[in-house]
């Protein structure tokens, strides 16, 4: 399995979920969680999005 096209897959899952309807905004959390988590950067601080914008520019690369 192409490494690559499994996180494109996740970060299209991360991108959904920010659409789906939860309580406190808890999916949209969860949506930028996944893409941390996939960029592993401890310790950076990101505004709500901009980790899914970052993940998205690296994979383009």
């Amino acid at each position: 399995m192409d490494e690559r096209a499994a996180i494109r897959r996740m970060v299209k899952l991360a991108r959904e979920m920010r659409s789906w309807c939860s309580p406190h905004g808890f999916a949209i959390h969860c949506s930028d969680v996944v893409a941390e988590t996939i960029l592993n950067e401890p310790g950076r601080i990101w505004g709500s999005g901009e980790v899914l914008v970052e993940l998205e520019r690296r994979l383009a690369t």
